[in-house]
């Protein structure tokens, strides 16, 4: 497993990677017990409740979203969370061909992450996550030689992969030209 930490206008973003065996149980209990049929989000539920049978995902969830949280936090503010103080949103989406996402962040949270269970990989396919520069219009007056500190800053990701970052934090999606995409976005709201 990675993890890195890249600092990005100056906004702190983790980019990881969790072990195929944990991809395999996920993936396989979302797909056989989430209707999918309309393509894209599963957004108006949130899949941690008591409501849905998901073993493994909870498992994953407690044992390793909990755990990246964590990690994060730690490293950039020497903080441990107090998870009895947080709430947590999670829903699938399973990207259909040209499925794509606009601007926008996580409101209300203040932390996000995604975690991709299937993913084909490949320029040809898309589906590039795109972090835009939190400091709007920083990049005004900008001459040639400094514009590359105010680029957007894609991340094409693989099967595996994990980014968490600030909510507040502009991201898009580019268009998605695969079979199949599986993702699990997540927010975290902390109460103290």
């Amino acid at each position: 497993m990675r993890t890195e930490i890249k600092t990005l206008f100056p906004t702190e973003v983790m980019f990881g990677s969790f072990n195929e065996e944990l991809v395999t149980p996920v993936a396989q209990e979302l797909l056989s017990n989430l209707d999918f049929s309309s393509g894209g989000d599963v957004s108006d539920i949130s899949l941690l409740g008591n409501e849905h049978n998901l073993p493994e995902l909870k498992k994953f969830f407690n044992n390793y979203v909990v755990e990246k949280f964590n990690e994060y936090t730690e490293k950039l503010f020497d903080h441990k969370l107090n998870i009895n103080k947080c709430k947590f949103k999670a829903w699938s989406v399973n990207g259909a061909s040209d499925y794509n996402l606009g601007f926008h962040n996580h409101s209300g949270a203040q932390l996000s992450a995604v975690f991709y269970f299937l993913v084909e990989h490949s320029n040809r396919t898309g589906g590039k996550i795109r972090f835009h520069d939190p400091r709007f219009n920083a990049n005004r007056g900008m001459t040639e030689p400094f514009k590359f500190r105010h680029d957007d800053v894609e991340f094409l990701p693989r099967t595996g992969d994990f980014v968490i970052f600030p909510s507040y934090l502009y991201h898009s999606v580019s268009p998605f030209n695969g079979n199949i995409r599986l993702i699990l976005p997540v927010d975290m709201f902390m109460d103290a």
